[in-house]
């Protein structure tokens, strides 16, 4: 079973009515991490940084990392998601917040302010 999409707006947003309080530039405590986690469950979510080619995701779960400590490897080298973005599409605002992780399988994470 699949949530509907969570609304229009940035997921950010969604986040902070979830927490109850304005995050941003400081890490997730994880049990903030687990309840936004949990109301994310299954939800879909539709990138905005790549327009025209949006893509919609389902989610599975969030980081524990920030976006700033996630690596992968891209190109051959180890970089983390932070600087990935930076690179392709300009700094993030928030790198430690966690990502929201959009495929069971495959290294696919979106930053959540994105």
């Amino acid at each position: 079973k699949f949530t509907a999409f969570l609304g229009a707006g940035p997921l950010l947003d969604f986040a902070q009515k979830v927490l109850g309080v304005p995050i941003g530039g400081r890490p997730l405590q994880d049990r903030d991490r687990l309840k936004l986690q949990k109301a994310l469950a299954k939800a879909m979510v539709k990138t905005t940084y790549l327009p025209p080619n949006q893509r919609k995701y389902r989610v599975v779960g969030l980081t524990h990392q920030g976006a700033d400590r996630l690596n992968f490897e891209y190109n051959g080298a180890n970089i983390t998601v932070a600087q990935y973005f930076k690179n392709q599409y300009g700094p993030l605002r928030f790198p430690a917040l966690p990502c929201v992780k959009c495929h069971p399988s495959r290294d696919i994470f979106v930053p959540l302010e994105l």
